[in-house]
């Protein structure tokens, strides 16, 4: 008979090998698992640009990813050979720009491996300053000083991508230049040229080519630091020819602010500039508005509070578009006032061309009636009844008239004398009367008073455009002293008028 428990003995052993058997195959099989299970991704550093990840790490230039960031870092800041920077002033603050925008996407500007930062002691205090911006503030020297850690060979930074950050720069400058500038600049290649070991090759300081590529367009330009600040100055005048173009009267005033302050320089009362400049833009909402900005600005209060040029800028530009914008404006309307002084000048015109009539109305308001002028046919005598009688000849023997007169009008032939004896008497040629005569041209009176009368219309002239402009200021201070303009304006030209028919 078999034994009860060594069969239980024998099914647990069973029981067991079936179990491990079975915890092989779940390992095997999450082994497996595993195998086919990617790895999770490392952690991703953000960045802007691919230059900027991991900013101040080396870039591998033997792989596709360092490969591109040269390239894309080097390329020139222009798309044509035409575009290039030529040291032409009047481009340098668009190509200013470009640099400020390639350093930024390259990293150029990182706090430990940048390259575009400085320092310089103004007032016994070291100052940080970007080269790109400052780079009339610091000198070559100093450049090539503080550049050591990255430049010698024995540097801090020589191995590190501060040293690659310089070559990319300079790569980028000389391939954004044309060939006349690259050949200017080379006169001064001893000044930005440095050697990073005893016996190795010159190579490009970066920073020390910018500043030349800055000196040559500027400092050795008639643009002088003079010569900006005047630019500045007469910024109220350059606001006149540009028509109140507000946005090329900032344009003028930042750049060459700009220019000035990077050569260490400053200007006086910037914000009273703008105010000046701004009373020239021809809107008189605008000025008005600007006025007001410019009284707050003085008395430190509401939204002018602690504020400064950048915020006085900012507040003509937002009023300029929303003025423009407005369908309840037209920009560069006059005031009421100027509008009347338009018209006015409008009317002078009529005036000097003789358009301008004195209506019965404008009659009414003018002066008194003026005395009666004597004519050039003889006196005028007031007669009873308001007529008048003219004095006339003596024609009661015509023919005997007309025979003397006759001969009188023949000139002397030419050569012929200017005196003559008729009738035992001495006869002189004038030239007014355009006959003989027995007074000389010298005592006639006829020339005399032909003279005297081309002397007072020259005389009236002239002060007729004295009086012109008296009468004009008149009339705005009638106006201004509340008279109704209608009458104001009526007595004006009632004026003018009178003056017109004299």
């Amino acid at each position: 008979m078999a034994d009860p428990n060594q069969e239980m003995r024998e099914a647990i052993i069973a029981m067991s090998q079936a179990v491990g058997t079975i915890a092989n195959s779940l390992t095997t099989l999450q082994n497996a698992i595993a195998a086919a299970t990617p790895a999770a991704p490392p952690a991703v550093t953000f960045s802007l640009t691919p230059a900027t990840n991991k900013v101040d790490d080396l870039i591998d230039l033997g792989s596709r990813w360092g490969g591109g960031v040269y390239q894309d870092a080097t390329a020139s800041l222009y798309d044509s050979e035409e575009e290039k920077f030529d040291l032409d002033n009047d481009k340098l603050t668009a190509f200013q720009r470009l640099v400020e925008d390639r350093a930024k996407e390259m990293g150029w500007t990182s706090q430990n491996q940048g390259i575009v930062t400085y320092t310089v002691n103004e007032g016994g205090v070291n100052v940080p300053i970007n080269i790109i911006q400052d780079y009339g503030r610091i000198t070559i020297q100093e450049i090539r000083t503080q550049s050591e850690p990255f430049y010698l060979d024995t540097g801090a930074k020589s191995r590190q991508r501060a040293a690659q950050n310089n070559t990319m720069w300079a790569k980028t400058l000389t391939n954004s230049l044309t060939s006349k500038a690259r050949d200017q600049i080379a006169i001064y290649k001893d000044e930005y040229l440095v050697q990073g070991s005893p016996t190795g090759d010159k190579f490009i300081l970066a920073p020390a080519l910018w500043k030349v590529i800055m000196r040559l367009t500027t400092l050795d330009t008639k643009m002088t630091n003079k010569a900006l600040r005047a630019v500045i100055k007469d910024l109220p005048i350059y606001a006149v020819t540009v028509k109140g173009d507000i946005d090329l009267i900032h344009k003028r005033f930042l750049e060459h602010y700009a220019l000035l302050k990077a050569r260490g320089e400053e200007v006086d009362d910037k914000e009273g500039l703008l105010f000046d400049t701004y009373s020239h833009v021809p809107d008189a909402v605008f000025r008005t508005y600007m006025n007001k900005k410019k009284d707050d600005f003085y008395d430190n209060v509401n939204d002018m509070q602690n504020t400064n040029y950048e915020d006085i800028i900012k507040k003509a530009a937002a009023k300029l578009n929303l003025l423009k914008v407005s369908t309840d404006h037209v920009w560069g309307a006059p005031s009421d006032e100027e509008a009347q002084v338009i018209a006015l000048k409008a009317e002078l015109l009529k005036v000097n061309d003789k358009a301008l009539k004195l209506s019965k109305q404008l009659k009414d308001i003018a002066a008194p009636d003026k005395a009666q002028i004597p004519g050039n046919g003889g006196d005028a005598t007031p007669q009873p009844g308001g007529g008048k009688q003219k004095n006339r000849k003596n024609r009661s023997n015509k023919k005997k008239q007309n025979e003397d007169e006759a001969w009188k009008k023949i000139p002397p032939k030419p050569g012929e004398s200017n005196t003559m004896q008729h009738d035992k008497k001495t006869w002189n040629w004038c030239k007014h009367h355009q006959a003989w005569c027995i007074h000389t041209e010298a005592k006639c009176k006829l020339g005399k008073e032909r003279a005297a009368k081309q002397a007072a219309a020259r005389n009236q002239a002239n002060q007729a455009t004295v009086d012109n402009a008296s009468e004009s200021q008149s009339l705005l201070a009638h106006m201004s002293a509340g008279e109704p303009k209608q009458v104001a304006y009526a007595q004006f030209l009632a004026q003018l008028a009178s003056q017109s028919e004299d």
